[in-house]
């Protein structure tokens, strides 16, 4: 994979999650029921919660260190009580709280890809947490992928409804 390819699917997922839920009403934007408990603004904040932390994680290996993933005490196996307490942290915050810091955290993932040549995007070598899979394809999880279960979760939400 290309670094300006990864760049461009990056972009291209996190400005239309942005554009879909910039097109609903804001009283749709609390509502509950998008996934499980969760509203759509509830959505931003779980994704930017995950992309600091792909920037921790690089950030600890480039130090030398080796980070815990997904978070220090918890592992793959209890994602869903980690990602219910980022949920419940979160909850309570405004919308207008919750772009920018998706923004920002998309912004320096975005620049920490500017660094790499495309054969370190390539190598599944450079860090242990990718699990031998080349490191866009672990970064892609995280940004593209991660944007694109959600939004389809945000369209299935909105059929369901039947309104924007």
């Amino acid at each position: 994979m290309a670094k300006a390819r990864l760049r461009h699917y990056i972009e291209v997922k996190s400005n239309e999650l942005l554009d879909v839920i910039g097109g609903l009403p804001r009283a749709r934007l609390e509502e509950p029921g998008v996934q499980g408990q969760w509203s759509v603004k509830d959505i931003p904040a779980h994704l930017m919660v995950w992309n600091n932390r792909l920037l921790r994680w690089i950030r600890e290996s480039e130090r030398g260190e080796s980070p815990a993933t997904p978070e220090p005490g918890c592992t793959r196996e209890s994602i869903d009580r980690l990602n219910h307490d980022t949920y419940l942290k979160y909850k309570d915050a405004a919308y207008g709280d919750m772009p920018d810091g998706f923004a920002a955290s998309y912004a320096a993932i975005l620049a920490r890809i500017d660094d790499w040549r495309d054969e370190e995007l390539n190598s599944g070598e450079r860090y242990d947490w990718s699990h031998g899979q080349p490191l866009w394809a672990a970064i892609g999880w995280n940004t593209f992928d991660h944007d694109r279960s959600h939004l389809d979760a945000i369209r299935r939400w909105m059929e369901k409804t039947g309104r924007p």
